[in-house]
Order: structure tokens, then sequence, then C-alpha cells
């Protein structure tokens, strides 16, 4: 039932716009109890608590890649990605081109540091190359599979390549380097990819006994993380199966992506595998590394990935705002249920669709690829900015309101409503983010309990009419929407 009606004080009015602003409030207050009330429309009240037994994890930041395709991007998109946005991670490959291209990302990453100097960066190796030898033959050999394994003998040569590059684009570039991931995707390479298969053993030897020592004698207070898996696997098995390197001491930050896939043709899981699969890497995160970071390092969310295989969530005909309400879900799950401290996008800025590539298939993957698009040919030396994507709006629902510092607090569980809840750590700040995924709307009431009296201060929506936009909260969440709910304490 809902709360009885309460003796309302009239207060002092002393002017005309004291009146309507009193009437008004009496108004909100009315529809509000109302909303509450049993029988269809009902508000389902969501009651978050920002008392220490519901802390989790601590938010490290969000952002997404300059790689590849569309990196080198003009100010215009950069500023959109830390200014607007709210991205604080960029993510740029070490490894030298395969031209032999030592300096490939240094003029972007040049940008950045001049846009947003506190911005970190995330440097990942793809595969093992060099100046002096550039072509894979020189590192590389094949496994049973005709995918890439380094040469044994190598192994030594590879690690002195990955801290000198590390130094030089720290210390020769400037740019704010935090973290290295020294081998992308270690659980897959097939003939022509650009990446090198680890055995977990040897991988955990390579960080511990190569890479480590060496940059600790460099002076390099990079944090390493591994084994920034391309998928997770069912009951976690293939982050089980990497154990020895995700607990190796050397190993700060347990790092992954989210590609688990389905084949074409075979049975699609959809969000519920997405989810099981998150929540299994959580259970294990939490029983067997506890305390260990965790960075989601690349995902495109639901996407067709290529005529055989397709991510979890994709399904014919889902069109961009589909997508970027899928961007958001996934985001929610690296947070919510694997315990995630960061988040970072595939491309952060990412070519629109070149002419060379064809098929509505093709063409469209490269759209779904970024969170900003630039030209696909190159004006003044740089990649202009051509558009945001919708889920650019989506994600921004997170970036820009939850802050480097925040805290993820355990809140209640609402029935198709997904809630993520966040607070400052001076607690005078609660930031809620829902999705709705329905096509119709979903009365809520939440109520925040804690060390002060909180009141709603702004809200934010994204749905099919709106990008990231300021309305006034009517206690409902909007069809196929995500809203952000920023509350301040007194």
């Amino acid at each position: 039932m809902a709360e009885p009606f309460k003796l309302i004080r009239i207060p002092s009015l002393k002017t005309v716009e004291d009146f309507r602003k009193h009437c008004a409030a009496f108004l909100l207050s009315f529809s509000f109890l109302a909303s509450g009330a049993d029988g269809e429309g009902a508000a389902s009240v969501v009651k978050v608590s920002t008392a220490p037994a519901n802390d989790r994890q601590v938010i490290e930041g969000f952002g997404g890649a300059l790689a590849f395709w569309g990196y080198d991007a003009d100010d215009t998109t950069l500023r959109y990605a830390f200014e607007d946005l709210g991205a604080t991670i960029v993510r740029v490959p070490g490894d030298v081109d395969s031209s032999g291209d030592t300096e490939k990302y240094r003029t972007a990453l040049a940008r950045v540091s001049r846009l947003a100097p506190q911005a970190k960066v995330l440097v990942s190796f793809w595969q093992p190359r060099s100046a002096a030898l550039p072509r894979q033959g020189s590192w590389l050999e094949t496994n049973s599979s005709g995918g890439y394994v380094l040469k044994r003998a190598q192994q030594d040569a590879w690690a002195d390549e990955i801290v000198g590059r590390l130094k030089l684009i720290r210390r020769d570039w400037g740019a704010n380097v935090v973290a290295a991931t020294v081998q992308n995707e270690p659980n897959f390479s097939v003939p022509g990819s650009l990446t090198c298969s680890w055995p977990p053993e040897d991988l955990a030897g390579f960080v511990t006994e190569a890479v480590a020592p060496r940059a600790h004698r460099a002076g390099l207070t990079v944090e390493l993380a591994a084994p920034d898996l391309a998928y997770t696997g069912h009951d976690a098995s293939e982050a089980k199966r990497f154990h020895a390197v995700n607990a190796a001491p050397a190993t700060a930050i347990f790092a992954y992506h989210m590609y688990d896939s389905f084949r074409a043709g075979d049975t699609n899981g959809g969000w519920d595998v997405v989810r099981a699969r998150q929540q299994a890497l959580g259970a294990y995160l939490r029983t067997q590394l506890p305390g260990k970071r965790v960075w989601m390092t690349e995902t495109t969310g639901a996407q067709w990935n290529s005529r055989e295989w397709h991510t979890y969530g994709w399904s014919p005909g889902l069109d961009e705002h589909d997508k970027a309400i899928a961007a958001a879900r996934y985001l929610h799950a690296a947070l919510v249920d694997a315990g995630a401290n960061a988040f970072l996008w595939w491309g952060l800025a990412y070519s629109a669709p070149p002419g060379s590539v064809h098929g509505e298939d093709e063409r469209q993957k490269f759209r779904d690829e970024g969170l900003i698009l630039v030209g696909p040919e190159k004006r003044n030396g740089v990649h202009p900015f051509q558009e945001r994507t919708r889920k650019y709006f989506a994600l921004k629902q997170y970036f820009r309101f939850v802050q480097p510092g925040d805290v993820r607090l355990e809140a209640d569980a609402l029935e198709a409503t997904l809630m993520a809840a966040f607070r400052s750590q001076d607690r005078r700040r609660v930031v809620l983010v829902l999705i709705n995924p329905e096509r119709t709307p979903r009365p809520l009431r939440p109520v925040i309990d804690g060390d002060y009296r909180y009141h709603l201060k702004e809200t934010w929506v994204t749905d099919r009419a709106r990008e990231c936009e300021r309305v006034d909260w009517q206690n409902t969440l909007a069809p196929e929407s995500v809203t952000t709910l920023v509350y301040a304490g007194k």
C-alpha cells in the first residue's frame, strides 16, 4: 500500500513566484505518492544504501582504443571523447608496425596528452616484432591449428623489446602510461591474425620471470595486466585455464575481453549467456583472486563479427539504437556481474566504412566498432570528425557521471530493469544508472539511504528520441532507454 498522506505545512509565501513554486512542489509530491499506489502502473521501489557493507569495487575509469582504423583522429574527435563523453583511459598498440614504423601512434598520443593530460594510457602488445625484425617469421612459428606462437628462443628478446617500447612511449613520447598488457588475446590465434597464442604456464613464466624483472630494472612504474583474454568461456573456463598467470604477483590487473560468441546457425543464447558468463567470471575472481583489480579492455558489444561468428546478444535486424542498448547491457554486466574496475570499448574513435569495404554487414560492422566515427581518409594529416554513434550516447550515461574513485554499491535487483549504483568517496554524491530494454515504460521510485539526506539533482536520458539529454524525472523509465540519476547529499 502507498504511504498515508500527512498534513503538509504551508510555508510563508511572500511573492507570486513563491506561491507558484509551492504549488509545483505540492503537485510533484502528490504524483510521487500516487505512483507508489497499488494497482496497474504502480512504481517499483528500489532501495540503495551507502552503508560500508554495500561497498564493492572502486571504479578506475572508462575509455577505449585508438588503434588500427581511424586512430589518428582530429582534435574535435578527441575533445568529444574526453570533454563530452568523459573517457579517462586510452588503449593503444605497443608493438612496432608491420612496416617497421616505430612511431605510428606517437602523434595521436601527443594530441591525447595535450587535450587530456590526466588521461591514463594502456599499452597493449598484439604481435611480436621490432624495427630491426618486422617480419612475422623472425619471431613466430605456427601451432597445430595454424595460429601463431612465439619462438622460445625469442622470448628474452621479446621481453627486452616490450620494456624498451614502454620506456620509449612513456619517457620519450611523454604519454601517461600506467599499465601494459603483454599479449592481446593469448587464447585466440588463427592464420593471418595479429595475435600470438600462449600456453597459460608459459605466459605466467614470461610475465613473472622475463618482463617484470626487466621493467623493474628499467625503473618503470607500469603495472602489468594479463591475460587479456579474447573470451572467458562457459563457467569462466578460459579464465580458470589461465589461472597461473592470473594469480602471479607480477600481474597487477586481470584483463579480459567480451567476445564470447556463437557460430552462425547455432542456438544464440543471447543476453542470458552474456550475463551468465560474466557472473561466472565474477564468482571466480571473488573466490580465487580476491582483491585483484579487473579491467575489461575490449568489446564491441552485440555485433555481427564475421559470416561465421557473432557475439551473444546480436541478431539480424537490430538497428543502431538496439545495439546501443545492448552495449549498455554489456557495460552493466562487466561492472555488476564481473566486478570490473574499468571498462574500455574497442573503438574510442574509429573509421567510418572506407570505400574498399563492401557488403552491408561488413560496412555496418565499421559503424558498430566505434563510439565516435571519423572520415576514412586523412585531411591535413588527421582523420576528421564525422559523427557520434548511438552507442556513444548510451555509454555516456556511465562514462560522464561515474567518476574514477567512485565505489559501486550493492543494490536491490529489479526484474527486467538493470541498475548499477555508485557513490563518491566523500559519500555526498550517489549515481544510479538504469537500463530499461523493454518497449514499455517502467514506473520506478528510488530511495537512497545513508549518511546524508539525498536529493535528486540531475536526470539524464538516452532513448530513441534523446541523446543523453537532461530531463525532469517523472518516476518512470522511458522505453528502450538508459537513465542516469545523480543525487546530492546534505
